[in-house]
């Protein structure tokens, strides 16, 4: 026996799941958002991600939503 066959499955639903994490960090600058504001105690406005990276305020909404919709920001 292998080791992957004392694993257990990994169903559709979380696989799916970690496709959508994996999809949401595969940008440099939302790895770079999600590096910044987790090294904060305290939620980040989006005016001081914009500040912080140099990135305008369009752009940092854009990939704030996606990262959002993948359920790595509130």
């Amino acid at each position: 026996m292998t080791t992957l066959e004392h694993e257990p499955s990994l169903g559709r639903a979380t696989a799916e799941e970690y496709a959508r994490w994996f999809q949401a960090l595969a940008d440099p600058t939302r790895i770079l958002i999600v590096r910044f504001v987790s090294r904060e105690e305290r939620p980040v406005p989006a005016g001081v991600i914009v500040d912080h990276l140099k990135l305008s305020r369009p752009t940092v909404s854009h990939h704030l939503k996606i990262l959002r919709q993948a359920r790595f920001h509130r």
